[in-house]
């Protein structure tokens, strides 16, 4: 969700745009779900889709910063902690707003300054979903504020990263036989796993242009064994393995098709600016959800409901 065309405009790529684009058009279902009557469908199928914003932002920490000369790295750390700073107050600032302007969120919560300070720890620490909005900011800023970390332990190995990003898993998968896993903690997990994976080498990446169909094909399954289980949106690691079949399937597809042109433009414009387009679609489904209330999914009011934001979030981002 984090990008800036002066950083990577040597090492974008066709296909991670559009990913990243086709991740919020994603995203604006997810959100649409969630002010719904059945605002739990949205975690049940696409329950690969916060931890993947996460994923690409440590992937492009890799894919552009490790690349980088050493002599680059003191500026490099200070311009993510920088970033990482700026989220954690665009994140304050929002939920401020939210608590001044509303008593309730979506699901129903109570809202006031006082309880989103009360609760600062399970908020900023642990990730309270249901005391915050627009809480997937919080793991992004903690992901580029241990960048610079991840940088001295690739300079030092470059096999480092990867096994640590292996060990917290492995951690992670255990102590969830026993006990919850905080949220900030799980999705940080996937910003670690990204940056392992965005030491691969571009030319196996695009491999996947022409195997774009494996991928899409696990994925498929993976939405049929959503719906007739909730067994991925339990477990920590199959809502990885999801991220990463997800992922690769966008990827795949996006660097195989590129027409219509005007269409994958404007796709990969949303992928720009995800930032911007998260921001704006909560804040647009906040007054439909005031305006027209909780949509049945499969009702015509729900489409609205969707396309709506969806059509408001191209254009704020155009």
């Amino acid at each position: 969700m984090v990008s800036s065309n002066r950083d990577q405009q040597d090492t974008r790529s066709h296909a991670i745009d559009f990913t990243k684009g086709l991740l919020v058009i994603f995203m604006v279902l997810y959100h649409a779900l969630n002010y719904s009557t059945k605002l739990y469908l949205g975690f049940k199928y696409l329950a690969f889709l916060p931890p993947s914003f996460i994923f690409i932002t440590g992937f492009l920490i890799a894919r552009v910063y490790f690349q980088r000369l050493p002599s680059a790295d003191q500026a490099t750390s200070r311009r993510m902690v920088v970033r990482a700073c700026k989220l954690l107050l665009l994140f304050t600032a929002l939920n401020v707003v939210a608590n001044l302007i509303s008593s309730r969120n979506y699901n129903g919560q109570e809202l006031s300054i006082e309880l989103f300070f009360a609760n600062w720890v399970d908020i900023y620490f642990k990730g309270a979903a249901s005391l915050a909005v627009f809480e997937v900011l919080l793991p992004i800023a903690y992901v580029l504020v241990l960048g610079p970390i991840l940088l001295c332990l690739h300079r030092m190995n470059d096999m480092i990263v990867p096994f640590a990003a292996v060990l917290m898993i492995v951690v992670l998968t255990i102590v969830e036989r026993h006990q919850g896993i905080p949220t900030n903690v799980s999705m940080m997990t996937a910003g670690l796993l990204g940056a392992a994976m965005g030491r691969i080498e571009k030319s196996r990446l695009n491999a996947l242009d022409a195997y774009w169909y494996i991928p899409t094909s696990l994925f498929v399954a993976f939405v049929v064994i959503a719906h007739e289980t909730n067994v991925i949106s339990q477990s920590f690691l199959l809502q990885l393995t999801g991220v990463i079949v997800a992922l690769a399937t966008l990827y795949g597809i996006g660097g195989r098709f590129r027409k219509p042109a005007w269409l994958i433009r404007r796709i990969v414009v949303l992928g720009n600016y995800s930032l911007l387009a998260y921001i704006m679609q909560i804040a647009f489904l906040q007054v439909l959800f005031r305006k027209l209330g909780r949509p049945e999914p499969d009702s015509p009011e729900f489409f609205v409901f969707f396309a709506a934001t969806l059509v408001f979030t191209s254009l704020a981002v155009e």
